[in-house]
């Protein structure tokens, strides 16, 4: 799936907070049935890094293993 995205999602925050915004995205966007993958485009453009900062790199099709640190535990929490 690929996810095209306003510029304006990559505005505010660290580090941290761009991770835990992605993992979000790719969470909601795996909810639905079929998608397996997520590709994040910003204004049509594809991209190898998220964040004001480019440092959260983005270059390949995302999955929840990407994001492993932001699932839930066995009791719902982070």
């Amino acid at each position: 799936l690929f996810l095209d995205c306003d510029k304006r999602i990559e505005e505010g925050g660290g580090i941290t907070e761009m991770e835990g915004r992605l993992a979000q995205i790719v969470y909601t966007a795996l909810s639905h049935p079929g998608v397996q993958k997520v590709r994040l485009l910003i204004e049509g453009k594809e991209i190898k890094s998220f964040g004001g900062e480019g440092i959260t790199e983005v270059d390949h099709p995302m999955t929840r293993g990407d994001f492993a640190d932001y699932a839930p535990d066995e009791e719902g929490t982070l």
